[in-house]
C-alpha cells in the first residue's frame, strides 16, 4: 500500500505501544518489491527494532550491525565491508556504542544486507528503537594487566540472553536500555552514564560486579547510582533480567520525556527501586547472593595516561602489544578494512576490536612487528600515533546522516581535526584532552562528559536566516568526583573550531600543575571561558 504524506515517515507520530501489542514483524518482501513508498509509519517503526533505522533521505536507511565488546573477526569485517560495496555506501562507520553501521542501504536493498549479516553469523537485531542496545565492553578484555578478571565472556552472555528474548523485551520496553561492562579502573567509569554499568570486581577470590543504575548523557544528564555492590559473576543474567523487567512493568511509558530508565528510578527513589529488583530477583533466583549496598565508589577516570597517545600499549601478556588505529570519524573504507584484516590475520590474533572511541585494536602484536604495522596503518590513513588524543574527535552522524541532527557534527569535526593538530604535536599538547561533537541535545558523542563538548543548536541570525550553531560546554569529568560539563555560551558554527582551540590553549597556558580541565573550569569561573563570536554577543535568537 502506497502512502502519500508530505512529513517523512520518521516525523508522523504513532502510538507505538500499539505497534508492539500488534507485533513488529515486517515484509521484507514487499519491502524489497515496492521500495519506500510501501512502508506506512508504524512499519518504519517496526524496522528499527531489525537494526534497520532512519536515514535523512528518505529511501535510503542506515542498518546497524551489532558487535557485542566490539570484537568481530577479521574475515567477518571483511565481509561486513563488501556488504557495504555491494549493497550500501561502501564504507564501515563505528559508532560510539561498537557497532558497526552501513549508511544509504536504498529501502529495496534492506533485505538483502540483513540477510547478508545473518549469513555472517552477526545481528541487526534491536539496534535501534526501544530495545536493549548493543551491549558494551572493554575492548581490551583479556590483554589488561589491570582487570580482575576477563570480561568479555559476560558481554557475550548478556547480548546472547536479550537476543534471544528479543521478541519479548522489544515488545514491552518503555524506552531504550543501553548496558555497559566495565574491567578495571582504567574504564570503570563509564558504567556511570549507561542504564545499567556493570563494574568487574572480586569478593573473597570470587569474580563479580558492582552494578550502577540509571545513568544517561542524553538530554538531562544523570549520573548512575549504586544499585548492588556485588553481583556473582554467574547471577548476572538473573539480575539483569529482574532490572529489565522491573523496568517494563513500571516504566513510564505514558510519559514519553519521562520513559526512560533513570527518570522512574529518580521518581521512586533508590531504595523503593531496589526493592522491587530485588523482588524479582528472588522469584528468578531464589538463592540468590547479591549484596546491595552503597559502599563502593566508581573510581578510575576516562583520562589516558601522560603521553599514551603513540597507539601502542604492552599487555599482560609478556612481550605483545596493543595498537590502536585512529581512525577519523569512525568512517572505514574497504581499503583501509583490507589492510586491518590483512594485518590482523598476519600479525595479530585475526580479530579486530571496535572501540567506544571509534576506533580499531589489533591485539597480540609482536614487538619485532611494531613498526611494520603501524607504518602499513599509517599509509591508508589510519595512524596509531594520535590515537586517544586531541585530534581523535568523537562525533555523532550528525545532519549528514541522522534525522535528529540539526547540525553536521561530522563536518565540524572534520575540521576540528586539522586545528587542533598544531596542539597535539606541541609537548603540552600530550595531555590527555577530548573533544566531543553531538549533532543534536541528544548527546550520542557525550559531549557532557567531555573536556570541551559541542552540540548542535537551531539558530537564526538577525534577519532571520537559519545558521548552524553550537552549545559549547567545558570541564565535563567521569569517574571520582565526576562533573557535568558546564555551558560556557552559544557560538557560530563557522566559528565553532576556532572557539574550541581557544579554550584549550588558555587551559594549557594558564593552568597550575597537576590541574585537569574541570578544576580549571572551576577556579577561573565558566563566565571567563565564553568564547568570542558566541550567539549572545551577536544577538542570534535560538
Amino acid at each position: 500500500m502506497a502512502v502519500q504524506t508530505e512529513r517523512a515517515l520518521w516525523q508522523q507520530k504513532i502510538d507505538v505501544d500499539r505497534v508492539k501489542r500488534e507485533g513488529l514483524d515486517v515484509d521484507l518482501d514487499r519491502l524489497e518489491r515496492e521500495g519506500y513508498a510501501s512502508l506506512t509509519s508504524e512499519e518504519f517503526y517496526r524496522l528499527k527494532t531489525w537494526g534497520v533505522c532512519s536515514q535523512r533521505t528518505p529511501g535510503l536507511h542506515m542498518v546497524r550491525v551489532r558487535v557485542p565488546g566490539g570484537r568481530i573477526e577479521a574475515g567477518r569485517l571483511r565481509a561486513v565491508a563488501a556488504l557495504s560495496e555491494r549493497l550500501a555506501d561502501g564504507e564501515a562507520h563505528i559508532t560510539t556504542r561498537q557497532n558497526l553501521e552501513l549508511h544509504s542501504v536504498p529501502s529495496r536493498k534492506v533485505r538483502q544486507v540483513l540477510e547478508g549479516v545473518v549469513a555472517l553469523g552477526l545481528t541487526t537485531r534491536s539496534a535501534c528503537g526501544h530495545t536493549v542496545r548493543n551491549i558494551v565492553g572493554c575492548s581490551r578484555s583479556g590483554i589488561c594487566a589491570a582487570e580482575p578478571f576477563e570480561t568479555r565472556p559476560t558481554v557475550v552472555a548478556i547480548h546472547d540472553f536479550f537476543f534471544r528474548n528479543a521478541a519479548r523485551y522489544n515488545s514491552s520496553l518503555p524506552r531504550r536500555l543501553n548496558v555497559y561492562v566495565a574491567g578495571c579502573d582504567g574504564c570503570m567509569c563509564h558504567a556511570q552514564v549507561n542504564d545499567l554499568g556493570f563494574v568487574a570486581t572480586t569478593r573473597e577470590g570470587a569474580p563479580g560486579f558492582q552494578l550502577w543504575l540509571g545513568g544517561s548523557l542524553a538530554s538531562s544528564p544523570r549520573l548512575a547510582h549504586l544499585l548492588f555492590d556485588f553481583v556473582p559473576a554467574d547471577e548476572v543474567l538473573a539480575v539483569t533480567e529482574a532490572v529489565a523487567d522491573t523496568y517494563c512493568a513500571n516504566g513510564f511509558r505514558d510519559r514519553p520525556a519521562k520513559a526512560r530508565l533513570k527518570f522512574l528510578i529518580e521518581e521512586w527513589g533508590g531504595e523503593r527501586f531496589t526493592a522491587a529488583v530485588l523482588e524479582r530477583l528472588r522469584e528468578l533466583r531464589p538463592e540468590t547472593g547479591v549484596s546491595a549496598g552503597t559502599t563502593a565508589e566508581v573510581m578510575g577516570g576516562d583520562r589516558r595516561p601522560l603521553g599514551a597517545h603513540a597507539g601502542v600499549a604492552p599487555q599482560r601478556q609478556e612481550g605483545l602489544f596493543m595498537v590502536e588505529a585512529h581512525v577519523p570519524l569512525g568512517d572505514l573504507t574497504g581499503w583501509q578494512v583490507e589492510t586491518l584484516a590483512g594485518l590482523a590475520t598476519e600479525f595479530g590474533d585475526g580479530a579486530l576490536y571496535l572501540t567506544k572511541e571509534q576506533n580499531v585494536e589489533l591485539h597480540d602484536v609482536d614487538a619485532g612487528d611494531l613498526d611494520r604495522v603501524c607504518d602499513a596503518l599509517a599509509a591508508v590513513g589510519l595512524p596509531a600515533r594520535g590515537a586517544g588524543s586531541l585530534v581523535d574527535v568523537q562525533v555523532c552522524a550528525g545532519s549528514e546522516w541522522c534525522v535528529w541532527g540539526v547540525g553536521d557534527s561530522r563536518g565540524l569535526a572534520r575540521t576540528m581535526e586539522r586545528e587542533l593538530a598544531p596542539l597535539v604535536e606541541s609537548e603540552a599538547g600530550a595531555e590527555p584532552l577530548r573533544v566531543h561533537i553531538s549533532g543534536c541535545s541528544h548527546g550520542c558523542a557525550q559531549h557532557a562528559a567531555a573536556d570541551v563538548g559541542l552540540s548542535a543548536v537551531a539558530m537564526r541570525d538577525a534577519d532571520r536566516n537559519l545558521i548552524d550553531g553550537y552549545e559549547m560546554f567545558v570541564g565535563g569529568r567521569l569517574g571520582h568526583d565526576p562533573v557535568t560539563a558546564r555551558r560556557v555560551g552559544r557560538v557560530l558554527g563557522e566559528r565553532a573550531g576556532v572557539a574550541t582551540t581557544g579554550i584549550i590553549a588558555r587551559y594549557l597556558r594558564e593552568r597550575l600543575p597537576g590541574e585537569a580541565m574541570p578544576d580549571f573550569v572551576e577556579r577561573v569561573g565558566k563566565e571567563s571561558l565564553q568564547p568570542s563570536g558566541t550567539a549572545e554577543e551577536e544577538g542570534a535568537a535560538g
